[in-house]
Formats: structure tokens, C-alpha cells, sequence
């Protein structure tokens, strides 16, 4: 089914969703998962700006309990969903028309085969991202 639409994502954000949804689909990972982990990533946010002191007294980041089990969160699924959540990060994150389709996305994942993908994806939106690809892959309306 070809898709040539446009979404507006809390007021905010216009999506244009082009391409065969069907060539577009996850392997391993599942939709509850994702949405666990917006979840998790909501809830790390949050507790991130409400928190009065984000440094120790040796003036070293710390990390907030809800960055902690967003990240065992993350640690916890096999290596192919990560690849796929990375993937789908990245596919939220581009409002490009060109950009690339989902599977070419998770092939370049490959660059974190010897580094943990889990800090890389505590810096970023991933509530936002990953809503914002679901979206785009027809999971959510």
C-alpha cells in the first residue's frame, strides 16, 4: 500500500510519510517494547529537569534512577531489536524526504557493533523519535 500523506505530531512537528509501508515492517522487535522504552525515556526526561543537582560533588555527571532503567531497558533486548530501535531513532529524527527507508537505516547501525548502543541513545529525544517513526512506519495513528 503506497502512503503519501502528511501527519502533524503534537501541533507541532508536520510528518510527510511517502513509501511502501509494507517493505517498511520490524524483524525482532516488537511495538510494546518501543513503547516501554518512550515510556522509560519520558519518564528519564522528566526526572532529568525536575532533579535540582546533576553533578556529584566531584562535579561528574550523575544519572537519575529513570535514566538507569531506561538504559537496562535498552540493555536488555538482543542485539537485532537494537539495531531495529536505532533504526527507528534515526527515522523519527529525519524530516528529510529523501532520507533513507527503515531497512537501510538499521544496516547502518552496524558502526555500533563494538561500542554500547545504550549511552548513544540516552542523549537523545527518544520519546519523540521513536513516536515520530512508528508513525511514519504505520504502527500508530
Amino acid at each position: 500500500m503506497l502512503i503519501d500523506n502528511s501527519i502533524v505530531f503534537r501541533g507541532k512537528i508536520k510528518i510527510t510519510i511517502k513509501g511502501d509501508i509494507n517493505s517498511m515492517q520490524f524483524n525482532h522487535l516488537d511495538v510494546s517494547t518501543v513503547k516501554k522504552i518512550i515510556e522509560l525515556s519520558s519518564l528519564a526526561r522528566n526526572a532529568n529537569v525536575t532533579r535540582e543537582k546533576p553533578t556529584n560533588e566531584e562535579g561528574n555527571i550523575t544519572t537519575t534512577q529513570e535514566q538507569k532503567d531506561l538504559i537496562e531497558a535498552v540493555k536488555a533486548i538482543n542485539s537485532d531489536q537494537k539495531k531495529e530501535l536505532c533504526g527507528l531513532m534515526w527515522l523519527g529524527r529525519d524530516n528529510d524526504e529523501n532520507a533513507k527507508g527503515f531497512d537501510a537505516l538499521v544496516q547502518e547501525t552496524d558502526r555500533f557493533r563494538n561500542e554500547p548502543i545504550e549511552q548513544y541513545m540516552l542523549d537523545k529525544p527518544l520519546e519523540s523519535y521513536l513516536t515520530i517513526g512508528l508513525l511514519k512506519l504505520g504502527y500508530i495513528k
